[in-house]
């Protein structure tokens, strides 16, 4: 399973992975280090500061399951385009959980009814949403495609979850005590130079 972007949802979704025998590789943006138990997930990483497009196109060519967990910047638009289809193995499977802005859906199309490249695609986010009715996506044959609304990672916990993330936030925010490193204390920071 390759995960373009190898963040915190990439590597939540490598663990269970894992628990299936799964070999996990990784592409990341910098050299920036993983924390000790991601570096443990993965049986490969590829870095663009360091390996450019060839690690994109070794992880195209090596993925039997593709994961796309990479924002919307615009250094992502259309990161998988025909030319990245073209590079994955025949049957490969692609999953969109990241920002649906990364897919070029026409070639994305091409390369589930046209070219047959990809077995299947499973996609919660899309380039506009709604997907528009007129999306060359709803003419994928069904077994080919699972479609839902930017809404997969919704499950019966999901309002709590969100609560405690806000009440942590707060809390930090209105503290008066000196807290831990950010990357201690769970604390997820926004960089607005990198969009995400």
């Amino acid at each position: 399973m390759g995960f373009l972007g190898f963040g915190s949802i990439a590597q939540e979704c490598a663990k269970h992975a894992i628990a299936f025998g799964v070999k996990v590789i990784a592409l990341k943006r910098s050299l920036k280090p993983l924390k000790k138990n991601a570096r443990e997930l993965l049986t490969s990483l590829y870095v663009l500061e360091r390996d450019g497009e060839n690690g994109t196109k070794m992880l195209l060519e090596n993925s039997d399951i593709l994961v796309s967990t990479l924002p919307g910047t615009k250094e992502t638009e259309n990161f998988l385009s025909a030319k990245e289809w073209s590079l994955c193995k025949s049957g490969t499977i692609f999953i969109s959980i990241g920002r649906g802005t990364v897919v070029d859906e026409n070639a994305l199309y091409d390369a589930l009814v046209k070219t047959e490249k990809l077995r299947g695609a499973a996609l919660d986010v899309f380039q506009k949403e709604p997907l528009s009715k007129l999306s060359p996506l709803w003419n994928v044959p069904e077994e080919k495609m699972l479609i839902s609304s930017h809404n997969a990672d919704f499950s019966q916990d999901y309002y709590s979850c969100g609560f405690t993330v806000f009440e942590e936030n707060y809390e930090r925010l209105y503290s008066s005590k000196e807290e831990k490193k950010e990357e201690e204390n769970g604390l997820t920071i926004v960089d607005i130079a990198k969009g995400y």
